[in-house]
């Protein structure tokens, strides 16, 4: 009796799995069935870039971001999205000639800053293009460990590799009059590139972060938390007839000035933000050899009291 009660309960059990997996399936049916009728919609994507857009030399170190976003487009609303965390992420280089690629697979994290988002870097070993894809796997039905029903979602990023020739560093510091002290504001480049043109002689360019930190003091207990984002600088290299290279650095504008008052006591509030643009540079250098400039120079968009920058170019040995 209790081995018959046993037996039983087994095939008791076998149909109640069943039972719940045929009930899953008809549910999913009837949702798909269901969608085209419903006034929302959703969609969920991978999207891979590089976190920074310089122009990336031989022996650089390249940050990437991917994250999986999930989209609802609802009737009469403005889409709405979220960043789904937990997703394991997989990255491989179409050219693994061009450069390596590390982690080779990870997760994105909650824990991660913006939260879900996963990370990678790409390390530049040699001259040429190629590109990068990350591909997620999304499990949507999993039992006892078993993966039911999954879907993929997938981006690539293009990456270009060149022979850099000159490296470019620059260091700008400007002071603004403040109610209890000097606004300081500083923006840096570091290790831009210059490459050359494509079948023009004499002709370089490149692209260059530029990193801003602002320190603004103001009365205890509240103080000013500063957040400039990162811009963008352009450069530009032209060989003259008298054997100097010129160096033309153009920053573009910028809301450097983007900050926010923090108070015990109070809800923070958000200051307006001015666009900035720092002054152009030119400076000339002999050709193959490093040279330096320093100056006081302009920032257009507010006031200062006084500025100075220090920029020099070098060559890359060995490139």
């Amino acid at each position: 009796m209790y081995r018959n009660l046993q037996c039983s309960g087994r095939w008791f059990s076998g149909w109640r799995v069943a039972g719940l997996l045929l009930v899953l399936a008809l549910g999913f049916a009837s949702a798909a069935q269901a969608a085209p009728g419903r006034d929302y919609s959703t969609r969920v994507y991978l999207w891979a870039r590089r976190v920074s857009q310089r122009t990336i030399c031989v022996g650089d170190q390249v940050p990437l971001a991917a994250s999986v976003i999930k989209a609802y487009e609802i009737a009469g609303a403005a889409p709405r999205q979220t960043v789904l965390a937990g997703v394991r992420l997989e990255a491989a280089v179409s050219g693994p000639n061009i450069g390596s690629l590390a982690p080779a697979s990870t997760v994105t994290a909650v824990q991660a800053d913006p939260p879900g988002v996963a990370r990678f870097t790409f390390t530049a070993e040699k001259a040429g293009a190629t590109t990068i894809t990350v591909k997620g796997t999304l499990i949507r039905l999993q039992l006892l460990g078993i993966v039911l029903n999954s879907d993929t979602v997938m981006d690539s990023v293009a990456v270009t590799v060149e022979k850099c020739e000159y490296r470019v560093n620059a260091t700008a510091i400007w002071r603004q009059k403040g109610d209890i002290g000097d606004l300081i504001l500083v923006a840096t480049i570091e290790n831009a590139a210059l490459v050359p043109d494509p079948g023009v002689i004499g002709h370089y360019h490149g692209t260059a972060d530029v990193k801003w930190v602002g320190i603004f003091p103001y009365k205890a207990p509240c103080h000013i938390d500063n957040h400039p984002p990162p811009s963008a600088a352009t450069l530009t290299g032209e060989v003259e007839g008298n054997g100097l290279l010129k160096v033309t650095l153009v920053y573009l504008p910028t809301p450097a000035l983007s900050s926010t008052l923090v108070c015990p006591e109070a809800s923070t509030e958000q200051f307006a933000s001015q666009m900035l643009t720092p002054q152009k540079v030119s400076l000339w250098v002999p050709t193959g050899l490093s040279g330096s400039l320093t100056f006081h120079p302009d920032l257009a968009g507010v006031q200062i009291i006084d500025g100075l920058e220090n920029v020099d170019v070098r060559p890359v040995p060995g490139q």
